[in-house]
């Protein structure tokens, strides 16, 4: 019955419940079918042989009623009567008929049918028989008619529609019994066979729900187990049920928290045992930082006295820097004011240079005047020659005129050659008087870059000084600092001191629960913790080094050959 574990218990006691609903709808099923055919079976017997018979006894009923009647009519021999025994004999005759066709419903067997038909013939001969009777009693012959009737064919025609219906009457009784004692039998075997399934039914339920109460309750029980053990310290316990419903899927949970409780305190108890190794190593190493802390607090205040010298000299420096600046303000501004002089001069000698174009100019035309006055005075020679005697005094002025001429033309290229080389002069002169204003623009340029230097030196020895006051002022706070946390290291090594005996106490707590080997169970664990404790060790170490290293470091020398490197 494994993969009954395997089912959810839902699902167990959903198909369980469905389970004794199908068997009792199955015994609900067969009583009913029985029931119903016991029904039929008696609503059988009543119709077709209570009701029948009945029938039966009806048309003899009422059969012998019409001899009755028949035979009041002969023996009355009154005529005003005649009419209602005859009205009675055909009320008794149409009863007849009315029973014979219900009573031929009920026929089953092909015994009883040619019983019946035999009935019908013996009936249709005695009503013709009747007919005969009453026609001779109507005519008023009531001798012969009575001599009809107790004669001997009207006696058996009688007897044998008598003995006919009594026939019929018994077997249809014989039948009826007959099937009264099939219906019991049929009753009793249902009432067998519902005994039968009912206890199938109850052997079903009870065996199946035995079967799911022990799926369920040996699951629980060993939840109950294992949670006793639990809560009793031991961890070492396993939930080894394996099934698919929600008890096994709870019994995986059960093994995951037992597991993870285990490693849990396994943890907590190798931890406990490394805080309290810690918890003394913290004691020994706040020992240390508290001696370095009052180290550090002596060399806080030689450090603090060293700041405060080299403040003053920042102080100075920014002094200087700052009648530096000044310097170097009236600097910039005398080259200024020499390279705008220098530009004026550039300006006149440009001017300079436009007036000795324009002096080229007049002596250029000067020069032209020279040229045209000896062609004039040439042709005055020659029109003095021409003119002979007459003309000599004027060729004596034409000459002169003409050497006049000359001497004005030399003059004239002498003054241009001047002219153009003092322009050369002038040109040489302009460009070196630009290369000097370049000069001095550069100069300009510089002399204001050094001013602003020396201002961003001027301002930073002034941060400077005014940072070494707050970083004096913030030793001083280290100082207090390093004082406060001597103090604090004290208090901490008696807290680690307090730390390790609580770490004493939940080792304690911790053996109260039974593990296995926590080193097996947990190596990296141990490893990790381990190489974690290592490193913190040798950062106490190297601290302790450092302690020592600060007792034999030299002091801040703030000499003039030391200054500078700090």
């Amino acid at each position: 019955m494994r993969w009954l574990n395997n089912v959810k218990i839902s699902t167990k006691l959903i198909v369980g419940f469905i389970f004794i609903a199908l068997i009792s709808g199955i015994v609900g099923g067969v009583g009913i079918t029985k029931i119903k055919k016991i029904d039929t079976n008696y609503s059988d017997l009543y119709v077709n042989f209570g009701v029948s018979i009945g029938d039966i006894a009806e048309v003899s009923i009422s059969y012998q009623r019409v001899r009755i009647n028949l035979y009041k009519m002969v023996l009355d021999k009154n005529v005003s009567n005649v009419t209602q025994y005859k009205n009675k004999i055909d009320g008794y005759n149409k009863d007849i008929q009315e029973n014979m066709g219900q009573f031929e419903k009920s026929l089953q067997t092909d015994e009883a049918k040619a019983k019946f038909a035999e009935l019908k013939s013996v009936l249709d001969k005695y009503n013709k028989f009747e007919n005969d009777v009453i026609s001779l009693i109507l005519v008023q012959k009531y001798d012969e008619a009575f001599q009809m009737l107790s004669s001997g064919d009207g006696q058996t025609m009688s007897d044998k529609v008598s003995d006919t219906i009594d026939s019929l009457f018994n077997l249809k009784t014989s039948i009826g019994t007959q099937r009264s004692d099939e219906y019991s039998a049929e009753t009793n075997t249902a009432i067998v066979t519902m005994f039968i399934v009912i206890a199938i039914g109850i052997v079903c339920a009870v065996t199946f729900g035995i079967l799911i109460s022990r799926a369920i309750n040996k699951s629980i029980y060993q939840l109950m187990y294992v949670t006793d053990e639990i809560s009793s310290g031991n961890l070492n316990v396993e939930i080894t049920n394996n099934s698919k419903d929600e008890i096994g899927i709870l019994s995986q949970s059960m093994n995951k928290m037992q597991d993870k409780l285990h490693e849990v305190i396994g943890n907590i108890s190798f931890a406990s045992q490394q805080v309290n190794i810690g918890s003394k190593q913290i004691a020994d190493s706040t020992i240390s930082l508290s001696q370095g802390a009052t180290e550090q607090a002596s060399a806080v205040e030689e450090l603090t006295a060293s700041i405060e010298e080299i403040s003053a000299q920042i102080k100075v420096n920014a002094e200087n820097a700052k009648k530096a600046n000044t310097i170097a303000d009236a600097t910039k501004d005398n080259a200024v004011k020499r390279n705008s002089d220098m530009k004026l001069m550039l300006k006149a000698m440009e001017e300079i240079n436009k007036s000795s174009n324009n002096i080229a100019k007049i002596i250029k035309v000067i020069d032209e005047i020279a040229f045209q006055t000896n062609i004039l005075a040439l042709n005055a020679a020659v029109e003095a020659a021409r003119a002979g005697q007459y003309g000599k005094g004027f060729t004596v002025v034409a000459e002169e005129v003409r050497n006049l001429a000359a001497r004005s033309a030399n003059a004239a290229k002498e003054t241009t050659e001047i002219i153009e080389e003092s322009l050369i002069k002038i040109k040489d002169g302009t460009d070196i008087a630009n290369q000097t204003a370049e000069a001095l623009d550069g100069i300009v340029v510089d002399i204001q870059d050094v001013a602003a230097i020396i201002d961003s030196i001027s301002g930073a020895s002034t941060e400077q000084a005014t940072g070494m006051t707050q970083i004096s002022q913030g030793v001083v706070q280290i100082s207090q600092v390093v004082q406060s946390n001597s103090a604090t290291a004290e208090e901490c090594a008696a807290a680690s001191e307090e730390l390790a005996g609580q770490a004493e106490v939940l080792k304690e707590q911790v053996e109260t629960f039974r593990l296995g080997s926590i080193d097996e169970q947990r190596p990296k664990y141990n490893s990790d913790r381990l190489d974690k404790q290592k490193k913190n060790k040798n950062e106490i170490n190297s601290l302790k080094d450092r302690n020592v290293k600060n007792e034999n470091s030299k002091k801040i020398i703030l000499s003039d050959t030391e200054f500078g490197k700090y």
